[in-house]
């Protein structure tokens, strides 16, 4: 490829209005991301930001900068009380990725966990352009040190890789810091 080539391609990356005039994500690429089916086709304008302003300006802008965002591998920490939308917000972003043609994946915790030692593949999971691992701190007790290991070293192997991670989670920092220990906290916090 040239570098002409190479110009024109990084200039003619899909905006969101080219991703709109694109429609609808295939459902089976949606199925194969494990995104949750009620916000399959969801926007930012199905999310009401109404006294989260902030939060709206945030995402729109991750939104609307997508490509800068994943050369930089800018990872989103989404947290609140249940019921306030982060599954939903991770899973726009997610679409959003998938509309650019990124590969992404959505897990929660417990999934991940639970895969992880049943030794099921999870290259897919832990290479993809952008994952969301939701439900951080849900998980109702965790059994060993070793899962606590696991989550660390997914995170740090995605940090290494310049890989996007969206975590959402109930927990408040101080929380997260206790729970999961300094490393954890860092590498969510940074």
């Amino acid at each position: 490829m040239t570098q002409q080539e190479v110009n024109q391609y990084t200039y003619d990356f899909p905006t969101r209005e080219n991703i709109a005039k694109m429609g609808e994500i295939p459902s089976q690429l949606l199925q194969v991301a494990k995104i949750p089916k009620k916000f399959w086709g969801m926007t930012l304008e199905d999310y009401s930001f109404k006294g989260k302003l902030a939060v709206g300006k945030i995402l729109n802008t991750y939104v609307d900068n997508f490509f800068t965002m994943m050369e930089d591998a800018c990872n989103l920490l989404i947290m609140g009380s249940n019921g306030t939308g982060k599954t939903m917000l991770a899973s726009i972003v997610l679409q959003e990725a998938l509309k650019r043609y990124y590969s992404g994946y959505y897990i929660t915790v417990s999934e991940f966990i639970t895969q992880k030692f049943n030794s099921i593949d999870l290259t897919e999971l832990t290479n993809c352009d952008i994952l969301v691992l939701d439900e951080l701190g849900a998980e109702l007790q965790l059994k060993t040190h070793s899962e606590v290991v696991a989550i660390e070293s997914l995170l740090k192997y995605r940090e290494e890789k310049n890989l996007i991670t969206i975590v959402c989670t109930n927990l408040d920092k101080n929380e997260l810091s206790e729970r999961y220990g300094n490393t954890v906290f860092s590498l969510l916090d940074s």
